[in-house]
């Protein structure tokens, strides 16, 4: 028991942390080392001082899942939006009834709350409410220090289940973008088997010889068919930022947005080979 009470009061002491303190401690915990954040050197480095100085508290409206919704219908239109069923302010308003047999659960805060139905005869409305309420109270901006989502309310919505037709689980789109220029495409697939297999591509669909370190690298993909569009797209998206991941997926060729990331993986990635990792920290400080 004295074990346990002193553990959890460790964890209250590194949660409660001024946001420095507490993102330096991660990055150690992540690299080993502290972050550079007066010269980067790495994009980890760079993320850092993103997520440190670079104004990241003027943008909740743009990792708010449901807000983000009115900047994409201004910026490229509202056909790019997937069809939200309905939103839950409370867990306790979910009525399993009222929804289709498919559909997907998510926490607009975040990522990661995400909930797959693909029948829902087999879930129970019970369960469903349980996660809810986490999702509900939970506060990520605290786990994270992220301060783009430290002013989003919490809220829970059910989506359209999009499917292809093709694939257990889409093929996810991810472009990464400078100052509103494309630099990257990441696909990720066999995401339904939790392998998270990663390929990167040029916006040309030219494959890169790089790699996320410590993940898989994936089979080549065939350049889509909507790959211009899905450029401008994310380029139209993009302009206002020093550095945004604009998500997308394509869905028998039509385009569907995602989200808007500005900090992958909170800042918490390299790539190899290392030059191409410092480029990106160059691109990102520029």
């Amino acid at each position: 028991m004295l074990k346990s009470f002193f553990k959890r009061g460790f964890s209250l002491f590194f949660f409660w942390l001024p946001d420095k303190a507490y993102c330096y401690l991660v990055f150690w915990a992540k690299f080993r080392r502290f972050p550079n954040v007066s010269n980067p050197g790495t994009l980890a480095e760079a993320m850092y001082w993103y997520k440190l100085h670079g104004g990241l508290q003027r943008f909740p409206d743009y990792v708010d899942k449901i807000e983000v919704r009115n900047f994409i219908s201004r910026t490229i239109g509202q056909e790019y939006l997937n069809d939200i069923i309905e939103v839950y302010d409370d867990a306790e308003s979910i009525k399993l009834d009222a929804l289709p047999d498919r559909f997907v659960l998510k926490l607009n805060n975040g990522s990661g709350s995400n909930f797959i139905v693909t029948d829902k005869s087999k879930v129970r409305e019970s369960e469903i409410r349980a996660m809810a309420r986490e999702w509900l109270r939970s506060d990520y901006y605290r786990l994270t220090r992220e301060p783009q989502y430290q002013a989003v309310r919490n809220r829970v919505f059910a989506e359209k289940f999009l499917d292809d037709g093709v694939r257990a689980s889409l093929l996810d789109y991810k472009v990464y973008c400078f100052y509103g220029s494309v630099k990257m495409i990441q696909v990720i697939s066999d995401r339904d088997q939790g392998v998270l297999r990663q390929a990167y591509y040029d916006s040309e669909w030219n494959r890169l010889e790089i790699s996320r370190v410590g993940f898989p690298g994936g089979a080549d993909v065939e350049r889509p068919r909507k790959l211009d569009e899905m450029v401008g797209l994310a380029q139209a998206l993009s302009k206002p930022f020093r550095f945004v991941r604009v998500d997308f997926y394509i869905v028998k060729d039509r385009i569907f947005f995602g989200e808007l990331t500005f900090l992958p993986a909170n800042g918490n990635l390299a790539f190899a080979p290392a030059q191409f990792d410092a480029e990106l920290a160059h691109l990102m400080m520029a």
